[in-house]
């Protein structure tokens, strides 16, 4: 689950940060405690620190307004619910059937567990997981099953991308690159994405194809949604707008280095 749904303080600071934003410039403190149902101490404690982090600029009393910096993280933690909700509305749903792959045979009427396991919604006979339903049809172990009843939200960690920068062909292209070292990096990955010709050929003369090669940092931001992470290959003049989009997506990512 996304931290500001975990974190109280978070998710207060959030909240003070809206209130403001859809209130401001003039609001009291006080208005801000009777929305909250908290303290006006515990909202002054708040917003000083707030004002001290540069989130919030005070321009005198009862007077705020966020500062661009806090803009962005609100604008990114809404971004992050909001994908949580649809994600949570895909995977379990109070309404209806939903699909799920069957872990093991199942009977119809089992009462049945959910898991997310590599980014695909699984039916386990194992009642002690956050979510849980029943069985709808009868399914072998590999087979879609139907569930319904579903309660609880199915726990899962977000996905991120993880990035290798290959040399662009004025560099020297994939002929720079260790191939042993890139193997390494490689070993046991299942979601693997190209970007740059650079990238597809020194994937090829490791014995690899890409999963993806278009829209590649769209598939990875949709992939982390549920959990999965992404390793891509790119080169470092396509790499510049590929952390652009991720960061835009609000996806996690992380350079691993070829040395």
């Amino acid at each position: 689950m996304i931290a500001v749904l975990r974190n109280k303080n978070a998710a207060t600071r959030l909240q003070i940060m809206v209130e403001i934003a859809s209130s401001g410039p003039n609001i009291h403190q006080r208005t801000i405690a009777e929305h909250l149902s908290v303290t006006p101490q515990a909202i002054s404690d708040y917003i000083l620190q707030l004002v001290s982090e540069g989130m919030i600029i005070s321009s005198g009393r009862s007077r705020y307004r966020l500062s661009g910096e806090g803009v962005n993280w609100v604008l990114k933690q809404l971004r992050e619910i909001n994908e949580y909700a649809d994600m949570s509305a895909k995977a379990v749903s109070d309404l209806g059937i939903c699909p799920a792959i069957a872990a093991t045979r199942i009977a119809k009427g089992d009462k049945i567990g959910l898991v997310m396991r590599d980014g695909v919604l699984y039916a386990v006979k194992d009642e002690n997981t956050s979510a849980t339903g029943v069985a709808e049809t009868s399914a072998k172990e590999g087979e879609d099953v139907g569930v319904s009843a579903i309660q609880g939200l199915v726990e899962m960690a977000r996905g991120r991308a993880e990035i290798i920068i290959v040399p662009s062909i004025r560099e020297g292209g994939s002929k720079k690159v260790s191939v042993l070292r890139l193997k390494e990096l490689l070993g046991g990955r299942k979601h693997i994405g190209a970007v740059g010709i650079e990238s597809l050929a020194a994937l090829r003369k490791v014995g690899i194809e890409p999963h993806y090669f278009y829209s590649v940092a769209d598939a990875a931001a949709d992939a982390s949604k549920y959990g999965v992470n992404m390793l891509i290959v790119a080169t470092g003049e396509e790499y510049p707008a590929l952390l652009k989009r991720l960061k835009e997506s609000g996806t996690e990512s992380i350079v691993l280095s070829l040395e």
